[in-house]
């Protein structure tokens, strides 16, 4: 009789283990946390716009927002602005593609001072869209001992665009500046110098790359010196070219995704040795 009842306690006990697992196998956990996904390195798809967001790059690294077009990531202080080059200069925007598709703008005037590593750089180039708002950049500086092939405030860009599944049409997704003006430093430059590497560029805004710069202004010294077989400066792009990493190669029809210098100026010397 103690057998038999052992037997039955047993089996009920399976009975229960067997449900408690089915249930986990139909239980929603929900989302990870954007702070868990930030320290796992984690990505997820949103939907609604068609593109990777969230990661390393999270609103506590900004004054607020969330990278979105109708909300971007915004930039009140030198050491937030510095935080993105740091981050998009080693690969750990956390979106896979240097920011594609990703929005960034000033809150206000930004006061640089030391000298400057550019946002971006040719093995990972800028590819978001950075709103200067009608605010100012001052102190720019990047002197020639930095040694520097790409100079500006930022090094590289690169036009990007993207497939949105809910309009079935590509979208422009980044490589554009806009809305901004930058002062170099009193006594400083923007200067990119190298006597091995076979080009080096330098400008205000941009040293090099693909994309759209709108409404954006320069004052200061610009300048080159080196570069085995060519050298680039220019008060607000150092070289600029015509596609980017665009995903529609349709081009009669989208033409507007050409790289588009517009409505900017510079004032100060430029020089190219």
């Amino acid at each position: 009789m103690t057998k038999r009842k052992e037997f039955f306690r047993q089996m009920a006990a399976l009975v229960a283990l067997f449900f408690f697992l089915e249930s986990l196998a139909f239980t929603n956990f929900g989302a990870p946390s954007a702070a868990w996904a930030a320290e796992e390195g984690e990505t997820r798809q949103n939907a609604a716009e068609g593109v990777v967001t969230a990661a390393a790059l999270t609103g506590d690294m900004f004054s607020g927002g969330d990278g979105t077009e109708g909300n971007p990531y915004i930039i009140d202080t030198a050491a937030q602005l510095a935080g993105l080059a740091q981050e998009v200069n080693n690969g750990n925007d956390g979106y896979g593609n240097d920011c594609g598709g990703v929005y960034f703008k000033l809150g206000g005037d930004i006061a640089l001072t030391g000298n400057w590593t550019p946002i971006g750089n040719s093995a990972n180039p800028f590819m978001g869209v950075f709103d200067g708002g009608g605010h100012k950049i001052t102190g720019l500086n990047i002197p020639r001992s930095m040694g520097l092939t790409h100079a500006g405030l930022f090094g590289y860009i690169q036009y990007f665009s993207y497939y949105d599944s809910e309009s079935s049409s590509y979208k422009d997704g980044g490589g554009t500046i806009k809305n901004l003006s930058v002062e170099i430093a009193n006594g400083g430059a923007v200067w990119a110098y190298s006597i091995s590497e076979s080009s080096i560029y330098a400008g205000g805004i941009v040293a090099y790359g693909s994309g759209h710069i709108i409404n954006c202004h320069v004052s200061g010294s610009v300048r080159t010196e080196g570069g085995v077989s060519s050298a680039y400066a220019g008060g607000v792009v150092g070289q600029f070219f015509g596609y980017g990493y665009d995903y529609d190669y349709d081009y009669d029809q989208n033409y507007d995704r050409m790289s588009r210098l517009i409505y900017s100026s510079s004032t100060g010397e430029v020089r190219a040795e």
